[in-house]
């Protein structure tokens, strides 16, 4: 099965990081389809009623009662997306396999901002309901939607993007309705989720580029995996008895490390997620230090963004 599959190709991963960019195919007697080509009517399907065939409806078999009887069940899923939010990347949606998800709606982010005065494109408003909400990462998200299938919202997306310059980084949100976890289960293991963002668009791509930098925070902000923390850099020198930090002191004492290179570095917080080191980040900067930066470790190693792009962010998300 797909689920067998994908449950193997994890357990590669973690033997093999480099190796997260492998994508499963499925062999359709000879010819080799990617998830998306194969499941391609599935993924943009709202109603599967509708798929019953006459022969089906006349013979009223117990499969196909208890089948459209499921359906009418989901149909009444009440909207729980305060369970939470799961970002995709602008083509991604991977297929939940044997798991059973009641409902999924989809949003177009256009904006995410601190504080509220900085969003700009109210006037896009002209294209539907805007609809703002403030998150625990302190960001405020302006949305349209919601759409009830993933085909509906990208050409809306896309449709916005060729009428609205301003609105080019757009992008795809999915809410996932009813998916049921204990407090318990989730502090166990906060990073546990079967949705998947490609970052494979990142690869090769400027990060002081701040329209890149900006599109990363926000697709992939609420991203972690186990081992996974981000710390925010605020100096780095051979001599570090030169480098004075009072003026940081309110967000803690930095943890200071000498390098096999030479260089010793000066980090403050530890983060699960990317967007709350920097939430960290720019408060360092409105207190003086400039070139602060975000530093991933990945059990305990120290890392690049840009490698952690390459290998997916290990591959889990919970936003």
């Amino acid at each position: 099965s797909l689920l067998e599959a994908e449950i193997f190709r994890q357990k590669l991963v973690q033997h093999d990081p480099t190796i997260s960019e492998f994508n499963i195919k499925i062999d359709d007697n000879g010819t080799e389809n990617t998830i998306k080509q194969y499941y391609k009517e599935d993924l943009s399907r709202v109603n599967y009623e509708e798929q019953i065939s006459m022969h089906q409806e006349v013979t009223k078999t117990d499969s196909i009662n208890n089948f459209k009887r499921k359906i009418e069940l989901e149909n009444k899923a009440k909207n729980l997306a305060e369970n939470g939010e799961v970002e995709l990347g602008d083509t991604t949606l991977i297929n939940a396999a044997e798991k059973t998800i009641t409902g999924l709606t989809f949003k177009v982010e256009i904006g995410a901002v601190e504080n509220e005065a900085d969003f700009k494109l109210g006037y896009l408003e002209k294209y539907g309901k805007i609809t703002a909400k403030t998150y625990s990462d302190g960001l405020t998200r302006y949305t349209f939607g919601p759409f009830n299938t993933l085909e509906e919202a990208e050409n809306f997306r896309k449709m916005l993007v060729e009428k609205e310059k301003a609105s080019e980084e757009a992008f795809v949100t999915v809410f996932v309705f009813g998916q049921r976890k204990t407090l318990e289960e989730y502090q166990k293991d906060p990073c546990a989720n079967d949705f998947f963002i490609d970052f494979s668009e990142f690869i090769g791509k400027d990060l002081n580029d701040t329209s890149v930098y900006n599109k990363l925070i926000r697709m992939g902000g609420n991203s972690c995996a186990n081992g996974l923390e981000f710390k925010v850099q605020i100096a780095a020198y051979r001599f570090p008895k030169n480098y004075k930090w009072n003026h940081l002191k309110q967000y803690g004492e930095p943890k200071i490390v000498d390098y096999p290179d030479g260089i010793t570095r000066f980090t403050q917080g530890s983060f699960n997620t990317l967007s709350e080191a920097e939430s960290l980040r720019k408060k360092i900067i409105k207190s003086g230090q400039k070139d602060a930066w975000i530093t991933p470790f990945y059990n305990g190693k120290r890392m690049l963004l840009e490698e952690l792009i390459k290998v997916n962010f290990y591959g889990r998300s919970v936003n």
